[in-house]
C-alpha cells in the first residue's frame, strides 16, 4: 500500500470516497485506488484493507501505518473552510443564514440552519468544542453560542457553513443576559463578556466532561443598559479580552478592555472613544466582529446601514477605527439580523 496527499488536502467533514466495508474495483494492472479522509485526531493511524476475488475468498488483511497532522484552524470568522470571514444572520423565518466571503466582501446569504433562532441572543465563539461533543479534541472549527431561555448553548461548527447538536455551558443562569462576546485566543478556550442587566460581567470557560462557566467578575456594576457589545482585539498584547460597545441613547462607540486585576482576577480599562455620536440603531441596525479582512490579523468590524449596504471598518491597534470601506455585497440582506 502507498500514500499520495491530495492537494487540496480533505476536509475531514467531507463524506468519505470509500466508506469503510465498501469494494474498490480493481483495474487491469492489477491496483485499485481509492481516497479517504483521515481522522480528526492528530498522530499515527492505521489503515486496513482486504483482497476479493470473484469467488468472494478473502485475502488476509493489509495495514500501512500514516501520521495525521493537525487539522487547518479557521481563522476567526471563517465558517465555511475556506479561510475568509463569513456573515451570519437571523432571518425573517427565524433561520441561521450564512454570507460567505468573497473578494472585496461578501456573497448573498443562504440559510445554514433551519432551526428556529429568532428569540436567542447570538454570539460568534471561535473555537470552542469540537462536534462531537466536549470529551472529543478541539476540532478548531468556529461555533456559536446561543442564549436560550436560562440556558446558554454552543453550536459547533462543521467547517462547511453548518452546526453541529448543541452542548451546554453550564455553571450560571443566563436568562438575564442581552448581549455575548467572546475574544479570540491563539490556545486555550476564550473568555465570555456579557451584558447582564446594566452590569458588564466576564467569564473564564472550563472544558472537560462538560463545558463550564466559572463564577462571573463584575466589571461594572452600571452603566451597561442598552449596550450593544461585540469582540474586539485592540491592544490584544496586553489585555486577555476587550469589546466595542455600542450605547444605544448617545449612539456613541468605545472599545473597552479587560485587564487582569489584584483584587479581583479582572478589571475594566478606562474606555477608549472610537465615536462621540453616529452609531445609533437608527444609523447602524448591525454590529458585527467579523474577522481579519484587511489582512493585519486584527478583527475588524462590518456594519450594515439602513439601506442594507455593508461597510467595513478597519481595526486598529488600539482599539479604534479605521476609515469606512463599502463591500461589495449580493442581494437579500434586507430583514437579516446580522451578528
Amino acid at each position: 500500500m502507498s500514500f499520495l496527499d491530495a492537494a487540496p488536502y480533505p476536509n475531514a467533514s467531507e463524506p468519505l470516497s470509500c466508506p469503510a466495508g465498501e469494494r474498490v474495483p480493481v483495474g487491469a494492472d492489477g491496483t485499485a485506488t481509492t481516497t479517504f479522509v483521515t481522522p480528526e485526531r492528530s498522530g499515527p493511524a492505521t489503515f486496513w484493507a482486504r483482497a476479493v476475488d470473484r469467488a468472494g475468498n478473502l485475502s488476509d488483511a493489509g495495514s500501512a501505518e500514516y501520521w495525521v497532522t493537525s487539522p487547518f484552524p479557521e481563522p476567526f470568522g471563517d465558517y465555511d473552510g475556506d479561510g475568509r470571514a463569513d456573515l451570519l444572520g437571523v432571518d425573517g423565518h427565524g433561520r441561521l443564514t450564512l454570507a460567505a466571503g468573497v473578494e472585496g466582501g461578501f456573497a448573498a446569504p443562504v440559510v445554514a440552519d433551519a432551526r428556529d433562532w429568532s428569540g436567542a441572543v447570538v454570539a460568534r465563539a471561535g473555537h470552542l468544542i469540537n462536534r462531537y461533543g466536549p470529551q472529543e479534541p478541539n476540532d478548531v472549527r468556529n461555533d456559536l453560542v446561543a442564549r436560550r431561555g436560562a440556558k446558554l448553548f454552543v453550536y459547533p461548527g462543521d467547517g462547511k457553513g453548518g452546526f453541529g447538536a448543541p452542548a451546554e455551558i453550564a455553571g450560571y443562569d443566563w436568562s438575564g443576559v442581552t448581549g455575548i462576546a467572546l475574544n479570540r485566543t491563539a490556545a486555550g478556550l476564550p473568555r465570555l463578556v456579557a451584558v447582564e442587566g446594566d452590569r458588564l460581567l466576564v467569564f473564564d470557560l472550563y472544558e472537560g466532561a462538560e463545558l463550564r462557566a466559572g463564577e462571573p467578575t463584575v466589571l461594572a456594576a452600571s452603566g451597561w443598559a442598552g449596550r450593544t457589545i461585540v469582540a474586539s482585539d485592540g491592544r490584544a498584547e496586553w489585555l486577555p479580552a476587550g469589546v466595542l460597545a455600542r450605547d444605544a441613547v448617545r449612539g456613541s462607540l468605545e472599545f473597552a478592555g479587560v485587564d487582569y486585576g489584584w483584587e479581583a482576577p479582572y478589571v475594566l480599562v478606562e474606555p477608549v472613544a472610537v465615536a462621540g455620536s453616529g452609531w445609533g440603531e437608527a444609523e447602524v441596525p448591525a454590529l458585527v466582529a467579523a474577522g481579519d479582512l484587511t489582512g493585519d490579523e486584527r478583527i475588524d468590524l462590518v456594519t450594515a446601514d439602513p439601506r442594507g449596504g455593508l461597510v467595513l471598518h478597519p481595526a486598529h491597534e488600539d482599539g479604534t477605527l479605521g476609515a469606512p470601506v463599502a463591500l461589495a455585497s449580493g442581494s437579500g440582506f434586507a430583514g437579516v439580523r446580522l451578528f
